[in-house]
Order: structure tokens, then sequence, then C-alpha cells
């Protein structure tokens, strides 16, 4: 019997792992969707040079949780993604297996049933468009269930956000077709945000095989792009730079070596020639799918398998 643990370390994971050894049950741990964070153990300097505030209140934390917390056991198996899934609590599990990524899967099976690599979506061109993946910045809910504040307001987020998609609809020629991001299911009305655009949920993975080229401010999803190869345009703002987001959207930046935009500044600053396929950083995509996706070609049908095929492999015990 085993225990697959979906809410990660927290203060209850003693208790939880207290509970799988008086029922001799593993208790398993993952990491599958692994997302670069500029503030961590591997880039401690870095961490210090670019937020030494954030990076001397996560110190504080790690050693909150040493001296006051249940501190946790090394969990029986680890189910990782990507070699950055590795950290300092992963490395201790008795058993590590990998992976990819849910979103590997996800395009695979869709690139299967693909075309000449193109699916034909209702109200979306064959090809020619630009492709933004939503964060949902501005109304997600995760803001109400943590009692935080967006971070930023939708009424000033969202007429700044269309304007500079008309400016790149001008400047391209192409429409800019939207990936709108889950949560936004939450909001009546959302698809209105973002204008007379067509708007998608549930939807990336597809949107993503034949767009000219992908936009977003740091989405997890930005995955489906680096798989394809799409040239990538990072999204920020005059306030997000200055707030924890902008210092990771520069961090996503330096690894993919894409360009990055703020949409309320002036559009002529972007640099266009960093836009087509040519400009793409092989060598930078291929270590960022490495560290984040996955760090070897999967044969599996999606990301569980291979725990399956481990534990079905263990003697049965009587």
């Amino acid at each position: 019997s085993f225990v697959l643990d979906f809410v990660g370390r927290g203060k209850f994971t003693r208790k939880i792992q207290d509970v799988c050894r008086e029922y001799n049950a593993l208790y398993i741990t993952h990491l599958l969707t692994p997302f670069p964070n500029p503030i961590s153990q591997k880039n401690l300097w870095w961490s210090f040079f670019s937020e030494p505030v954030a990076t001397l209140n996560k110190i504080f934390r790690y050693i909150f949780r040493q001296f006051v917390e249940d501190r946790p056991l090394p969990p029986d198996i680890a189910l990782l993604a990507g070699s950055e899934s590795r950290n300092a609590w992963t490395e201790t599990a008795k058993n590590k297996i990998f992976t990819a990524t849910p979103g590997y899967f996800e395009l695979n099976r869709i690139q299967r049933t693909a075309v000449d690599n193109k699916i034909r979506i209702p109200g979306v061109p064959k090809e020619g468009y630009i492709l933004f993946i939503d964060d949902c910045l501005a109304m997600s809910f995760d803001f109400v269930l943590g009692a935080h504040k967006p971070i930023v307001e939708p009424s000033e987020y969202f007429p700044v956000l269309r304007e500079f998609f008309s400016r790149l609809e001008s400047r391209f020629k192409i429409p800019v077709i939207i990936a709108a991001h889950p949560n936004g299911k939450e909001f009546h009305g959302y698809k209105d945000c973002f204008g007379e655009r067509t708007v998608l949920f549930d939807a990336t993975a597809e949107l993503s095989l034949s767009c000219n080229f992908a936009m977003t401010h740091y989405s997890s999803a930005i995955t489906y792009p680096v798989l394809l190869r799409k040239p990538i345009l990072l999204l920020s703002t005059r306030q997000l730079k200055k707030q924890s987001q902008g210092i990771a959207i520069n961090y996503i930046a330096s690894l993919l070596q894409c360009p990055q935009v703020a949409i309320d500044e002036d559009i002529d600053r972007l640099e266009l020639s960093k836009l087509d396929a040519s400009s793409v950083s092989e060598s930078c995509y291929k270590a960022y799918q490495q560290k984040y996706i996955t760090h070897a070609v999967s044969t599996d049908n999606n990301p569980f398998e291979p725990l399956l095929k481990y534990l079905t492999s263990l003697p049965v015990k009587t």
C-alpha cells in the first residue's frame, strides 16, 4: 500500500508519514511541474544579489522549520520531472523515479492526432497568429483564497493589455489568440476582458502548435512553446518589474535568452528580429527542457506510468 501526497511538504507532512509507517504504507511525494525560481538554494548568490530581502526571509523560514516544526522523514519515493525537481528534500528520498511533466505527455498525445503538426480549431486561423498564454494575472481566485491583493488591478491591467495586443496586431498584421487560464472560468464575462478576440480555455497545447510566436508573463504552460521550439516573448509592466514576479520574468528570459517587453511602454522598443524561428536558441531551450520538463525522452503515456511500473515490480508482502 502507498500514499501519494498531492499537497506537498507542509506542517502536516510528518503526521502523514507517521500514519504511513503505522500501516506499513509507502509515502510518495512528487514534483511534476518544477518552475524556474530565482530564489533557491542552487542559486543562493544570485538570489542574494537579485532579491536580498526575499532570500533572507526564505532562509529564516527554513531555519524555523528545522527547530520548531516536526521535520519530515525522507520520502520512500520521489516522482520527479526534470533535473530542477531535485531539491534538498526530494534528494533524501530512498528511491527517485524520473518522468516528465503532464504537459509533455499532453503535447505528445495531441501531436499524434495532428495532421502536419497542426490541428484545426474553430475560430482560429490555420496559421499566422500570435498566441497569448494567459496567467489570470489580475483576477485569479487564488488571491481570494490566500487573502492577497491582485498583483495588478483588473481596471488597470486589461485596458493596457488590450491596447498592447492591438499594437502588435497592427505591427504584424495577424491576430492575437488567447489561451485563457482555467481560473478565468470562475469569472463571468472573463472572455470579454480581452476585447473582440478569440478566447479559448483548455486548448493551450493545441494553440501552441501553429502560432508564429507565444507570449506570456510567467505561465508554467510556457513548456508547450519550449517543446515546440517556438519564439517566446515575455510580458511585464512597469509595476510588475518592481515585484517578485518581475524578478521571475527576468530569470526565465535569461534561461531562454528570449526577449521581454513592458506592455505599458512603447512597443517600438521591441526588437522584432528576435521573434522569428531563427532567433530560438536551441541550446537554451534544450537546457530548459532538461531542467523543467524532462531530462530524457519518455516513451510512457502519462507521468505516473514509471511509478506504477516500479510499484507493481515490488514483491507482495504477506
